[in-house]
């Protein structure tokens, strides 16, 4: 459970940089799907029989393009909601940490500060004391998040 945990304290700091560039991702995705509805609402309609006419062919490849398109933006917009709850998640779990448990898990994960630099920085003298509280804060925040 402890390398979950640490996983996704090492991906928090992270999480609205990967949001913003979904979102830039998304608005890609809903860009070109405008441009190619506008194609195909451009495309003549000549009440001709269908079959290997060309526009048959043009349309049903924006037609294509249009839906995977839509199924960009809905795999975009899951993983930005996934992303944004887990964001509050941590947010809810790090309120729960005291300013000791808070500050090492910021130097640790969000710093990427190493343990004998954190130790030195808040004054810990001894390494179980500060695993103890690595410990307890991972716990807090595990119980939090998978119950």
């Amino acid at each position: 459970m402890n390398k979950v945990i640490d996983e996704i304290l090492k991906q928090y700091p992270f999480i609205m940089d990967e949001v913003r560039e979904l979102q830039v991702r998304l608005n890609e995705y809903i860009a070109l799907q405008a441009e190619t509805r506008d194609t195909l609402r451009a495309i003549p309609v000549d009440k001709q029989p269908g079959g290997t006419d060309p526009s048959d062919q043009t349309y049903e490849a924006v037609e294509k393009l249009i839906d995977t398109c839509q199924a960009e933006i809905d795999a975009c917009v899951a993983k930005i909601n996934e992303l944004l709850d887990l964001k509050k998640w941590l947010d809810k779990a790090f309120a729960s940490l005291t300013e000791d448990e808070r500050r090492i898990v910021y130097l640790r994960y969000n710093e990427r500060w190493q343990t004998w630099k954190i130790m030195h920085r808040m004054g810990i003298l001894d390494r179980r004391t500060f695993y103890k509280i690595l410990d307890s804060a991972k716990d807090k925040i595990s119980k939090i998040m998978f119950t």
